[in-house]
């Protein structure tokens, strides 16, 4: 009898284990190369734009060390910050396919909104000759000594719609959204100067996974389905724990590529991962330096249109082909 019910009790154990882990999702987060820094490119043209068009919008007055005051556009200095800013956002896109075959793509900036990056910019002292220090954090966000509500920039984010590409049914921005409510959260650094803090709430990352979240909720799609995205960084820990508890939560599965920032690795993988993010670096730089120049024609640029570039993962990058996606894309 003994022996039966420990048998009994043996397979149900093992029942347990095998549908627990039969039903765990798992996104998949690894290096990435192909075209995936063409594919971010595309995005990071739609954000240096969607800036132009804020400091058309809003034209900042900024203040010289010398005294004067001058337009932020006809000042070096304050656009070399602001280029600076715009390189060091971290990039995100996301395609999600439901178990209907329905796909749509989240597009999300690291970062404060527009308006509070150029604002913080402009309130700082400025050199008439384009020396100084770029004032920008490693997430894109200005540090301007101001700290806004949630509401407050969810509010902001929203007016800015204007400065992007309008969503479409295959293509959505990720604004900023509220983390009531929400499973997507940033976690506390468990190490290091900043341990207790949370530094990553402003993560590309999870700004696309809450907008993914709200598409489900609203019956945009369904959960369920397959997900593939790429991030121009490594994914910190903050945002692998959210990607963990999003597969968990929506019973969603896929692939997470990202970019690979660290030199002088053996991985084969991170190498090539490495050469991709080198081609996106300067792929960047080209874009912010034309969307940047305010010289001449001041005119806002139209919004461009959501980059529809398929992923690739044998296709050379920008960079080894000797091209750029901003040909025809910037403003004259």
């Amino acid at each position: 009898m003994k022996s039966t019910l420990l048998v009994s009790m043996l397979l149900a154990s093992i029942f347990l284990c095998f549908s627990s882990t039969s039903r765990a999702q798992v996104i998949d987060i690894q290096p990435g190369s192909g075209n995936i820094a063409g594919i971010l490119a595309e995005d990071a043209a739609i954000y240096a734009s969607a800036m132009r068009q804020g400091i058309l919008a809003l034209d900042p007055v900024v203040t010289q060390k010398d005294g004067k005051s001058v337009l932020g556009r006809n000042n070096r200095n304050f656009l070399n910050k602001i280029q600076a800013n715009a390189q060091k956002a971290t990039l995100s896109r996301i395609t999600y396919e439901d178990p209907a075959g329905k796909t749509i793509s989240v597009h999300a900036r690291s970062g404060k909104p527009i308006t509070r990056i150029i604002s913080g910019i402009a309130a700082a002292p400025v050199s008439a000759d384009g020396s100084g220090s770029t004032g920008a954090t490693s997430d894109g966000a200005t540090t301007d000594g101001a700290y806004a509500s949630e509401a407050d920039d969810i509010a902001l984010d929203a007016t800015e719609s204007a400065w992007y590409p309008p969503d479409t049914d295959s293509d959505v921005r990720a604004l900023i959204l509220s983390s009531d409510d929400s499973i997507v959260e940033a976690s506390a650094e468990t190490a290091g100067p900043n341990i207790g803090k949370v530094i990553h709430g402003s993560d590309a990352e999870l700004k696309s996974l809450r907008k993914l979240e709200q598409l489900i909720n609203e019956g945009r799609v369904a959960r369920g389905g397959q997900l593939t995205g790429y991030v121009s960084k490594t994914v910190c820990h903050s945002c692998r724990r959210a990607f963990s508890e999003f597969s968990n939560e929506y019973n969603v599965n896929g692939k997470m590529y990202y970019l690979n920032e660290t030199p002088d690795v053996s991985d084969d993988a991170l190498k090539s991962s490495r050469q991709s993010s080198d081609a996106l670096l300067v792929e960047r730089k080209t874009i912010n330096k034309t969307y940047f120049s305010f010289s001449g024609d001041i005119e806002g640029n139209a919004a461009l249109p959501w980059g529809r570039q398929p992923f690739n993962a044998s296709a050379l990058t920008n960079m080894e082909r000797g091209e750029t996606i901003i040909d025809s894309a910037c403003p004259e």
